[in-house]
């Protein structure tokens, strides 16, 4: 897995910034940068209530957010980013929510 700094004008200051161009198990508390198409990334397992994830992608309409045994948004299934340049902050709520999209 290669992972690369994003300069900080790029970012939120307040997250450790990646970015990813292949498949990739995600850090509660991280903001992501996905630089290419039809990557899988997975959001942390045994995650506690109030952690929270940012994803954004590029110019994709492929990127799917797998759920690592918690439910998003309430259900069981993994989430495809399907517009480009789209950016979703996931936070975890609880068992029954999973993590939820702000």
């Amino acid at each position: 897995m290669a992972l690369t700094q994003v300069p900080a004008s790029m970012a939120d200051r307040s997250l450790p910034t990646t970015v990813v161009a292949t498949n990739t198990t995600l850090a509660a508390d991280s903001y992501y940068y996905v630089s290419a198409a039809t990557v899988t990334v997975t959001l942390p397992a045994s995650p506690t209530a109030g952690q929270h994830v940012s994803v954004a992608i590029g110019n994709f309409t492929d990127i799917v957010v797998a759920r690592n045994g918690s439910n998003i948004m309430s259900l069981a299934e993994d989430l495809t980013m399907d517009t480009a340049y789209l950016s979703i902050q996931f936070i975890y709520t609880d068992s029954t929510r999973g993590w939820i999209i702000s």
